[in-house]
């Protein structure tokens, strides 16, 4: 029975505490908790339908091999005016992370069904989503107002690949992390 997959990469230290800040922010001043339907902050590359979890497992811990640690920019937020409103942390495009996105789509346009239309090469836009699926318009403009003198700045290692389910009841769960060494 095939099931629907994403590859990431989780935050960690101080940057994924920042992002939690952000989430708290959009709990508590603009009444959106959306993007919490996974405990984890990250930056998303691909998904899709997978009915073999097990050898997608074995070529994730594969590539995980091949590749190294490397560092994302984050610079800035940004907005997504549809299908949903969402608010996010732009991560800028460099080689590296372009090449690892071609690999991981690669992967599961092989091994899944039905990949993420949005996700693909072509569409692709890094980022680290702070709001989504519940942001009214209201909030959604009220926050571009409020923070439109701020422009949140760090660095990221990615250091990991997480493997994680979409449950039909929205959550997002994780399956397994897989350590870039």
């Amino acid at each position: 029975m095939a099931i629907r997959v994403g590859i990431a990469s989780l935050l960690s230290g101080q940057e994924k505490k920042e992002v939690l800040h952000y989430w708290d922010v959009f709990k508590e001043e603009y009444h959106s908790v959306g993007v919490q339907s996974f405990d984890h902050p990250n930056l998303g590359f691909q998904g899709g339908e997978c009915s073999d979890v097990e050898a997608l497992k074995v070529e994730l811990v594969n590539l995980c091999e091949r590749i190294r640690p490397f560092e994302i920019i984050v610079d800035g937020f940004g907005y997504f005016e549809s299908p949903a409103k969402v608010v996010f942390l732009n991560v800028i495009k460099t080689n590296a992370l372009l090449e690892l996105h071609k690999e991981i789509n690669r992967l599961l346009d092989d091994k899944c069904n039905d990949i993420f239309e949005l996700y693909t090469p072509e569409n692709w836009v890094p980022h680290i989503s702070l709001a989504m699926g519940d942001l009214s318009n209201e909030h959604f403009d009220k926050f571009k107002v409020d923070y439109a003198e701020k422009s949140p700045s760090f660095n990221q290692t990615i250091s990991n690949l997480a493997l994680v389910e979409f449950k039909n009841n929205g959550r997002v769960e994780l399956l397994h992390c897989f350590d870039i060494t």
